[in-house]
């Protein structure tokens, strides 16, 4: 026993006046520690008997019966809890002090009510913390039992986007769907958290314009929708994983620069895009993944051959039909301007505008963009016909086939690329929002992705 914490002298007032603060906040917090103690611990008397052993102080068993109130009375011993006490009081007053120094300050008779009991208490509160976690994990976690496992279908996981939408609308994160307890957010690339960024923080409202594309296999699901943001009129496109009924990723994607020119085909989604394929018609989903990335293979080689393409594919980027389009002709890029018969220029942007999917691609106008990847085709709808991209387009600034040609666009830009398909072949095309970023930036999800 350390004799320095028991002294029967006397002691002058003063050093009791001193201390007397101290000693009242250790008795009030060993009086309300204690029963709490006494309540939680004794339960797992035998586990907090192997957990201080072993993890805690490493301290042979040492059996008494001066504690046998307590939850683990075998370990408390008058030794050891000396030896404690004299740590402790060394701590408390003053660390780089002996503890005989103070300790011989304290009575006898306080250190054994008082210190004697708040010391065993704290000892083992981090037994304590870790045994409540541990009874709140299994109260929170049924036991397995595989009756109870429910499938979340297309419906479950549409049902989980409202659910996320209208929290957002709220501006209310209490009303979100479960959560996972890792779960990870983006928004236009940048990570953050739930209730962080634009869409989180600006005043956003819906409208009737939104397309679903869900994937009960992989458990994802995607939207995009013409909301307004801040009043304004904007291109948004949401993605979610949904792992055992929890939301484990959110990636959402936003532009706010929406000319009015676009809205016509930002009211209705086109019915490719929204109408149930026939069960006997359906695909396999690993057809549709090819499909859809035969697109990208062929922009990639420069050659619409190599694309899946019906004579009838229609694209529309951010609102605008940039392909197939009647004659005169219409836009040939996802911008306000149309082109006019007037100039050599205009009536070349007007021919381009009416070829196919393919024809545009075989004449290399999109030499431009080095690399499409990763694509992450993340979502295939086999009951729609419909498959979800979210490529990340790479341009350094070269162009296939023109090694000496002066330095074009570089940049990066990110997209939700949504394709209809109908007999293995591709119809539509809708890629939106389109998010420009600086060269070299990825998509936030793939490591290393930007160049």
């Amino acid at each position: 026993m350390n004799n320095a914490l028991y002294y029967n002298g006397p002691m002058k007032p003063k050093k009791i006046s001193r201390f007397k603060p101290l000693l009242m906040l250790l008795g009030t917090m060993m009086d309300k520690w204690e029963g709490t103690y006494r309540k939680c611990l004794r339960p797992y008397r035998h586990l907090c008997i192997s957990t201080i052993h072993q993890s805690a102080f490493h301290m042979p068993p040492i059996k008494t019966s001066n504690f046998i109130n307590y939850a683990c009375p075998e370990i408390i011993d008058t030794q050891w809890m000396g030896a404690l006490a004299s740590q402790f009081t060394n701590v408390i007053f003053n660390g780089h002090q002996t503890s005989e120094r103070y300790g011989e300050m304290l009575p006898k008779i306080l250190v054994k009510i008082w210190l004697h009991k708040w010391l065993t208490v704290m000892a083992l509160m981090p037994v304590l913390a870790i045994l409540l976690a541990g009874s709140a994990l299994i109260a929170g976690e049924p036991e397995w039992n595989p009756d109870d496992i429910k499938e979340c279908d297309r419906e479950c996981l549409i049902g989980i986007m409202d659910g996320y939408m209208n929290a957002l609308f709220e501006k209310d994160t209490g009303a979100l769907p479960p959560l996972s307890i890792d779960v990870r957010m983006t928004e236009n690339t940048g990570v953050m958290d739930v209730g962080e960024g634009v869409l989180w923080r600006f005043r956003t409202e819906p409208t009737g314009f939104k397309i679903y594309v869900a994937d009960p296999v992989s458990g994802q699901v995607a939207q995009q929708a013409r909301l307004k943001i801040g009043g304004r009129d904007a291109l948004v496109a949401v993605r979610l994983k949904v792992d055992r009924g929890k939301i484990q990723e959110i990636e959402q994607l936003y532009d706010r620069e929406i000319d009015q020119a676009a809205i016509p085909l930002l009211t209705t989604p086109v019915p490719v895009l929204t109408t149930d394929v026939p069960p006997e018609q359906r695909l396999s989903r690993d057809l549709l993944f090819r499909v859809a990335n035969s697109y990208f293979d062929a922009l990639e080689g420069d050659n619409g051959k190599i694309g899946a393409f019906s004579d009838d594919c229609v694209r529309h980027e951010n609102g605008y039909q940039t392909v197939n389009n009647p004659p005169p002709g219409g836009r040939m890029m996802p911008a306000p301007f149309i082109p006019t018969a007037d100039t050599e220029q205009g009536r070349e942007m007007l021919r381009f505008s009416m070829l196919t999917c393919e024809e545009q691609i075989n004449e290399k106008t999109f030499a431009h963009m080095t690399r499409i990847r990763p694509r992450r085709a993340l979502i295939i709808d086999e009951q729609k016909g419909i498959v979800a991209t979210f490529p990340l387009f790479v341009h350094d600034g070269t162009r296939r086939g023109a090694p000496d040609a002066p330095p074009g666009m570089l940049l990066n830009l990110v997209t939700m690329e949504t394709f209809g398909i109908r007999d293995g072949l591709i119809q539509h095309v809708e890629p939106f929002p389109i998010v420009n970023l600086p060269y070299g930036l990825g998509n936030g999800w793939t490591k290393g992705s930007g160049r």
